[in-house]
């Protein structure tokens, strides 16, 4: 229960950067254009130790009267790597998952390959090694309760190693919600996400914390094709440009993940 519980926080965490792809700007639905076919959407972040778990849906067409979300299911979805061919277990709602034997290894490369509308839907992605010298200034912050003011509350600093100048996210999430900071915010958070950056240094200030309690400060290790795909979701009506992604003949993400984590905890 704990690895499945882990491979639906990684697609909850990462997965909010495909909205903008499920309207194809690209792709208008029109007098001239009426033999196009929705192509698949992949969303998969491979992490190490995990098992593969990959989420199918069908792209959706501008000016389609039909915008609810369609999952594709039963394909037959393949996965290569180090001389294995995987093929995916099906388990509806889109979800196609490998039995738990089968873990990510950091380091090794990764080929998807499956058929949809008589295309061959490939993508390819090589697992980052995990990040390195993750440290923090502290492991604690006390923030009074509905305070306004932060200005006397120091930030806590994340620093780690970055020789390559790779691309990293770093993100906090409640390990237990014990009550909420600001009680008269209506909207709360659970988890705490920047967006990728090329850096070797984060802040976390009192306002990336929405409740008290234990949480998980996580740095994520991110190829580029991520940070392209999420520095690319700024599609708008007034802006609209092909989807960014690594999907042969489909749309969405293919990508690799490593983490390192420590623990903090926020007190009131």
């Amino acid at each position: 229960m704990k690895k499945r519980k882990n491979i639906l926080n990684l697609a909850i965490i990462f997965a909010s950067v495909m909205t903008f792809i499920l309207f194809a700007p690209s792709c208008k639905k029109d007098d001239t254009n009426n033999s196009y076919v929705a192509k698949p959407i992949v969303q998969a972040y491979l992490a190490p130790n995990q098992p593969i778990s990959i989420y199918i849906k069908q792209e959706i067409l501008i000016g389609s009267t039909d915008t609810t979300t369609q999952t594709i299911d039963n394909l037959v979805v393949k996965i290569a790597y180090s001389g294995n061919t995987v093929i995916l277990t099906p388990k509806g709602r889109g979800i196609y998952i490998s039995d738990t034997s089968c873990k990510v290894i950091a380091g090794q490369t990764y080929n998807l390959d499956f058929i949809y509308n008589g295309n061959e839907i490939t993508a390819t992605t090589v697992i980052p090694s995990k990040p390195t010298g993750l440290q923090i200034s502290a492991t604690s912050m006390v923030i009074p309760p509905n305070t306004y003011d932060y200005s006397s509350i120091s930030p806590l600093t994340l620093n780690w190693n970055n020789p390559d100048d790779d691309y990293f996210m770093v993100i906090a999430q409640t390990a237990d919600t014990l009550s909420p900071i600001d009680t008269s915010s209506h909207f709360r958070h659970t988890f705490f996400r920047n967006q990728p950056i090329k850096s070797n240094t984060y802040q976390l200030s009192p306002r990336d914390f929405s409740y008290y309690g234990n949480y998980s400060v996580i740095l994520y290790k991110l190829n580029v094709d991520y940070a392209a795909l999420y520095n690319g979701s700024g599609n708008n009506s007034q802006n609209l440009t092909k989807p960014i992604s690594n999907i042969n003949n489909g749309l969405g993400i293919f990508t690799g993940i490593n983490a390192d984590t420590l623990k903090v905890t926020i007190n009131n």
